[in-house]
């Protein structure tokens, strides 16, 4: 499996970053490159506007909701790509309510990841979709056309015994599935 890289929150400056600080984007990562056309023009247009730093999700990028000056977006930047430029001595009460749903999103799960190459023929990721469709857990992915490679999460949001076995199941259909060339699958853990 890959090693996962982590981020400090430390801005451009070397600065702390907490959430409901008010950041500047001054850079794109550079892995916007191999992202859709639309991701690309998400981060193009953040660029110079400020924004305030909704969370931080579990790699330590900050969560941008771009809806109020750019358009319908939210993106997830490495905090080198941002330089704070307030931090703000009350919270509105827009973003305490944004905060409350945060609150209310992170609850402990049972997950398992994996990384794949896909062989060539049918597209791999409607059989993915077909299979979680079939136990009803929680699927997140994205794709490396470049290296014809799914990186992905299936999970589910509470600590019950029988959730964790139907994510083992899964785990098992996944790697006897024979849909894969290559495939790499985690252990099934929980996380806080």
């Amino acid at each position: 499996m890959p090693r996962i890289t982590t981020y400090a929150p430390i801005d451009a400056a070397g600065r702390d970053l907490r959430v409901g600080d008010w950041v500047r984007v001054v850079s794109v990562p550079g892995s916007v490159a191999t992202m859709p056309r639309e991701s690309r023009r998400a981060f193009s247009a953040a660029v110079s506007k400020t924004f305030q730093i909704e969370a931080f999700d579990r790699v330590g990028c900050a969560e941008l909701d771009l809806s109020a000056k750019v358009g319908p977006d939210t993106i997830w930047i490495e905090p080198f790509c941002v330089v704070r430029t307030r931090r703000p001595k009350r919270r509105s009460a827009r973003f305490s309510r944004i905060l409350a749903i945060h609150r209310r999103l992170k609850r402990p799960r049972w997950s398992f990841s994996y990384t794949a190459r896909h062989r060539t023929g049918p597209n791999p990721l409607r059989r993915l979709a077909r299979l979680n469709a079939s136990v009803g857990l929680g699927h997140g992915w994205y794709v490396l056309e470049s290296r014809g490679e799914i990186h992905g999460t299936f999970s589910t949001y509470d600590r019950k015994a029988s959730s964790r076995r139907r994510l083992e199941r899964l785990r098992l259909q996944l790697k006897k599935g024979g849909l894969f060339s290559v495939l790499r699958v985690s252990r099934v853990r929980l996380t806080i």
